[in-house]
């Protein structure tokens, strides 16, 4: 897999693993649960308690330095990426 043939990990990329080939893997069907009373609280309640959980964490957790890929990084992928689709394609 591309990703991982650029030493992208789940860190960098965490919707991504190399155990599964594509994201829609990482997906599942939860009608079966809403069919036996799964419930979803509201979006402004998650957002507004996982801040209130955020908050409580000692001070050296709260820290946020970045996400995701590093730029260069991720221009490199892209470009091979973009290279791969070519030569798939038969394009130039």
């Amino acid at each position: 897999m591309l990703l991982a043939k650029h030493d992208v990990n789940g860190r960098e990329m965490p919707m991504w693993t190399d155990i599964f080939d594509g994201i829609t893997q990482l997906m599942t069907e939860n009608q079966s649960s809403i069919d036996v009373g799964l419930t979803f609280k509201p979006f402004v309640e998650t957002v507004t308690d996982t801040l209130a959980w955020h908050r409580q964490l000692p001070q050296n957790k709260q820290a946020f330095t970045r996400a995701g890929i590093d730029p260069q990084k991720e221009a490199k992928v892209l470009a091979a990426w973009y290279e791969h689709q070519l030569a798939v394609s038969g394009s130039s």
